[in-house]
């Protein structure tokens, strides 16, 4: 079954994570690996001292590191997949941002919305449910949504580094969370135009993160598989199987003996295809977490349609 298949996978890159980790975090740069290390060994059932030392070396980060401290982001949205996964209630995290949206791109704005949507004061959470909508609209180009700034989208600006299947299958990622939290049919209408859209992409070889930055990166495979897995448990039987066991049976040809993946998924993990800002112990615990995330939704709503 599939969706044991993820977890097989999803189990042995997390030990591999759980094999590299201190509770000073992970000896190379970071900037949110640590705690999507912990929600992925909450999700496989690890010892609490492993999620403590990966919280631990989390909250180390982010007194070192500004560029941590940057991707505010990215914490709350591990945050709420932790606080989910525990089943209980942790402490409201902080979401006043100190750093600017405006030079971020479209995928970032998602995510600062979510956050506010999801822990912000009623305000926040009206004003954002206003404006994403909007945000989405105007950068929606026939299912794919520009990943730009808003600077740019100000100034018109359109341009071949906007589009990104990498971000696009991320996009769709955060579009299941907006749905499940406010209820709102645009984004699950949204949700299938943008995943039909990237599809669109695949080759018989199964490649789909093939174009804009990011392209052939395990963070783009692993949103794409989570984003593909969620639709079967909205849409039942449809085309998105056959997608997802191609998807599946790429990403994981290129797992290695001892858990772990290359950042990009090509002979050799080509150095030449990394952005500056790309740490493999960022990228393989987001991963590590995507397939829990497919594992677990396929096991409890859609594996039925893979039997």
């Amino acid at each position: 079954m599939l969706h044991d298949e993820l977890k097989q996978s999803a189990k042995s890159l997390t030990s591999f994570l759980e094999t590299h980790l201190t509770k000073n975090g992970f000896s190379s740069r970071t900037f949110y690996g640590e705690i999507f290390t912990a929600v992925a060994s909450q999700y496989c059932d690890s010892d609490r001292q492993i999620i403590q030392d990966a919280l631990s070396g989390h909250q180390k980060k982010l007194l070192e590191s500004e560029d941590a401290r940057n991707h505010q982001e990215f914490h709350i949205y591990a945050y709420a997949l932790l606080n989910k996964a525990i089943r209980t209630s942790l402490p409201i995290p902080n979401i006043h941002f100190s750093h600017t949206i405006r030079a971020k791109p479209t995928n970032w704005i998602l995510l600062r919305g979510l956050a506010k949507i999801r822990f912000g004061s009623a305000f926040d959470k009206w004003f954002w449910k206003k404006i994403l909508p909007i945000v989405i609209r105007v950068n929606d180009r026939d299912g794919f949504i520009l990943d730009r700034g808003i600077g740019a989208l100000m100034r018109g600006e359109e341009k071949e580094s906007h589009l990104s299947d990498q971000y696009q299958a991320f996009m769709l990622v955060v579009l299941t969370d907006l749905y499940e939290l406010t209820h709102n049919p645009f984004y699950l209408t949204t949700f299938r135009k943008g995943l039909n859209a990237l599809l669109a992409h695949q080759k018989e070889t199964a490649e789909v993160i093939r174009f804009g930055r990011g392209r052939g990166q395990i963070f783009g495979y692993g949103s794409l598989v989570y984003a593909l897995s969620w639709s079967l448990t909205q849409d039942g039987p449809n085309s998105n199987e056959t997608a997802l066991q191609k998807t599946c049976a790429y990403l994981f040809s290129f797992q290695n003996e001892d858990g772990s993946f290359p950042l990009v998924l090509t002979k050799g993990d080509d150095p030449s295809l990394w952005e500056s800002y790309n740490n493999l112990f960022d990228y393989l615990p987001f991963l590590a977490v995507m397939l829990w995330r497919s594992s677990v939704v396929l096991s409890k709503n859609g594996e039925r349609f893979l039997a």
